[in-house]
């Protein structure tokens, strides 16, 4: 997830960690404002949410990582990129539920071109979570609950 500011980035670890994701990794994108997180915080709320929605471990809330870095170690998992110029949705993809999957949501004021064109080094599968323009927050809620409806979780 991109870093966005404020109690919106509580909302995403929050509501990511009831939705069920094994990790959350913070990606510092070109147009972030927001360039530091308090790691304490985001462990407080994760204990909190998954405590609330009965999860018997906690997830990983992995430090603040550039594009670059990340990219060189998530090539292995299927990526999806949730973008507004997806051409798929989520339910049209093929699912293996046996893989692990990154979805990658952008920060405040979308991805650059140029990060863009990093990104398709790893072939995401591109999707639409719809005809209109989400929040960050938003955009993360829908595309876990998208894949947790299709994954029959």
């Amino acid at each position: 997830i991109g870093m966005i500011k404020g109690s919106r980035m509580d909302m995403i670890i929050e509501k990511a960690t009831e939705l069920g994701v094994k990790s959350i990794q913070p990606i510092m994108f070109d147009r972030c404002i927001k360039k530091k997180i308090n790691i304490e915080r985001a462990q407080r709320i994760i204990e909190s949410a998954a405590k609330q929605s009965g999860r018997s471990f906690f997830p990983k809330f992995l430090p603040v990582s550039k594009l670059n870095n990340w990219i060189s170690e998530n090539t292995l998992n299927i990526n999806i990129l949730c973008h507004i110029n997806g051409s798929d949705f989520l339910k049209g993809v093929l699912i293996n539920d046996k893989k692990s999957y990154n979805i990658i949501i952008g920060p405040e004021g979308d991805f650059s071109d140029s990060e863009l064109n990093t990104l398709d080094k790893i072939k995401p599968i591109t999707i639409n979570l719809g005809p209109r323009r989400l929040r960050s927050e938003t955009s993360a809620i829908v595309g876990l609950a998208n894949l947790n409806q299709i994954l029959n979780y």
